[in-house]
């Protein structure tokens, strides 16, 4: 984004990545040679938006020399590759269940099958008469009843 000088959504990125820091920073994770990487990184990045303050912190981090010389991070789109995504299921197009990492490897049946033996899920089918059970790839499974 800072490439198309959208500084709003590069900051809004930026936030993301804070608060999922904030998040994790009170587990055994904060100890981790890849929490350090990962302050380290969200430093340089705040360097351009906010150069005095990213120097500061830079410094408090210990790390030598200025950050505005230091490299920029580079992107590793392998470390971002899951094998996994959230199933959001309907029933009559309306949301009733989000079934977290479901293996990308699973064929249609098999996501269809999850999606109806959901303990939550099976409770509302319990009496009713199924129509169909429409699944779009990676993304949701829509039980059509009656």
């Amino acid at each position: 984004d800072l490439e198309h000088f959208q500084f709003n959504t590069a900051v809004s990125s930026l936030m993301e990545l804070l608060n999922y820091l904030a998040k994790a920073k009170d587990t055994a994770i904060n100890q981790t040679s890849e929490w350090q990487e990962a302050i380290k990184t969200l430093v340089l990045l705040i360097a351009p938006l906010a150069p005095h303050i990213s120097e500061e912190l830079w410094e408090a981090l210990g790390q030598p020399y200025s950050i505005h010389k230091q490299a920029w991070p580079k992107y590793d789109a392998s470390l971002a590759a899951t094998e996994v995504f959230t199933l959001i299921v309907q029933i009559n197009g309306k949301l009733r269940e989000r079934i977290e990492n479901v293996s990308l490897s699973a064929n249609d049946e098999e996501v269809k099958q999850l999606a109806l033996t959901h303990i939550n899920i099976a409770a509302q089918l319990a009496d009713k008469e199924l129509k169909n059970v429409i699944y779009v790839p990676k993304r949701l499974v829509n039980i059509v009843v009656k």
